[in-house]
């Protein structure tokens, strides 16, 4: 079969587009954003066009995988409409990889990435082969987010966003956490429950959920048709020696526990795997130093998120500065969460907003809050001061010292600033 994946530089499409290649169709995409992701597709084998253009459809397309950030007037989603030609959605694609696969679905508003990358770890060191999508590079995976492998098992990274993990069709799913996120798209904390809902009520009767006990009042289990496990707070003499700092990830840990024990995995295997996982790509990764500071790279962009990394943070350099440079996600989220948002930086030493990245958000939401009211509303709790983008990098160079840890965070374009400071091309290092 022919594919032609649109918006293939993706971390989720080039995924699916190896695995897909690796199962023998030919595949090709076009993504207007060169990056590291579609330079290892193109070393892959895999051809990616620069520009988006008609001419890159033909009759002899079988396929066409559009990102979701790739809307209908796209001219080569429009050439294909003209044609006749197939067209699915990233998620359909996952669903369509998922459907002769026993499927375990790692879902949850956060920590998803870092559960499949522990998942990911353990599975390998039991020897397992299994087909893996996560929505970041690890080392495990050879610093790639994803893996073909040759048994029946499947580990997909599973986004609620939109209901794509509808698409799925999940044996086992581990549900996190549950706290609304994307009220841009789901408006309210029901419509976000309610699509958890009907994700669970696909689990077939010899599968599994795992869901922690604080989150089960928010979902009917009652029509769970598989085992319900429960999880709780209480990590007694199950913490590991992780190399990721934080309680959170100690929790994170335990989910990722009870997922290996329904596969039947010895504990001590299970240790192994969680105790030589190191991190995936922007969660807590460390990036280097500058004249002596500790520069990480986090994704984190929900309040939730921005406070258990700076704890794990403050855990991990107890005696340090601690400056957190935050690029708020979307004026929508940033309105919706604002009180949250100028709780969540407490255990830092200093912060800096830089300005809001635009996803998704009408003029109504980019005239509703701006990133110097977000640091006033912080600043009723420590210092806080606004930077502009374009001083970021300069403003890191000027201040950083031998005993600050620098921690960027966010899921727009924040972590650009490492490129400034010459550090984005260098592998991931993970922690010192």
């Amino acid at each position: 079969m022919k594919i032609f994946c649109i918006g293939i530089g993706g971390i989720g499409l080039s995924g699916v587009a190896q695995i897909l290649k690796a199962q023998g169709n030919e595949v090709m995409g076009s993504d207007s954003s060169p990056s590291e992701i579609t330079q290892i597709l193109e070393e892959g084998g895999i051809s990616v066009l620069r520009e988006h253009n008609e001419h890159s459809i033909d009759s002899s397309v079988d396929l066409i995988i559009y990102s979701e950030a790739v809307s209908e007037d796209n001219p080569e989603r429009k050439k294909g409409m003209e044609l006749g030609i197939r067209e699915i959605s990233y998620a359909e694609a996952l669903g369509m990889i998922s459907h002769d696969k026993r499927t375990i679905a790692v879902t949850g508003t956060h920590g998803k990435t870092t559960v499949t990358g522990m998942l990911t770890s353990i599975l390998l060191e039991a020897q397992m082969d299994p087909s893996i999508i996560i929505g970041s590079k690890i080392d495990k995976l050879g610093d790639r987010n994803f893996r073909v492998g040759n048994c029946d098992l499947f580990l997909a990274e599973a986004c609620e966003y939109r209901g794509n993990f509808l698409h799925l069709s999940p044996d086992i799913v581990l549900i996190n956490n549950l706290e609304p996120d994307h009220l841009d798209y789901f408006l309210n904390a029901e419509n976000y429950y309610k699509v958890f809902q009907q994700f669970i009520e696909k689990i077939p009767e010899k599968g599994y959920l795992i869901i922690h006990h604080r989150d089960e009042s928010k979902l009917d289990l009652d029509k769970v048709r598989g085992k319900v496990i429960r999880l709780f707070d209480d990590l007694g003499n199950d913490s590991f020696q992780l190399k990721v700092p934080g309680k959170h990830n100690q929790m994170n840990a335990l989910s990722a526990q009870a997922v290996s024990r329904v596969l039947q995995i010895s504990d001590e295997v299970i240790k192994k795997g969680l105790e030589g996982f190191h991190g995936t790509w922007r969660r807590f990764e460390y990036k280097g130093e500058l004249n002596g500071a500790k520069l990480y790279d986090d994704y984190g962009h929900h309040p939730t998120e921005v406070q258990a990394t700076i704890q794990g943070a403050r855990e991990l350099y107890p005696g340090k500065k601690l400056i957190v440079i935050f690029q708020p996600h979307q004026y929508s989220r940033t309105r919706q969460l604002f009180d949250e948002f100028s709780r969540s930086f407490t255990n830092s030493n200093e912060v800096w907003i830089t300005d809001i990245y635009k996803a998704r958000d009408s003029d109504e939401d980019i005239a509703s809050v701006s990133a110097e009211q977000l640091v006033q509303a912080i600043s009723k709790y420590q210092s806080a001061r606004y930077v502009p983008f374009s001083q970021l990098s300069s403003g890191m160079k000027t201040h950083a010292e031998a005993n600050h840890i620098f921690l960027v965070m966010g899921a727009g374009s924040i972590h650009e600033v490492f490129k400034d400071l010459k550090f984005l091309d260098a592998r991931p290092q993970y922690r010192p």
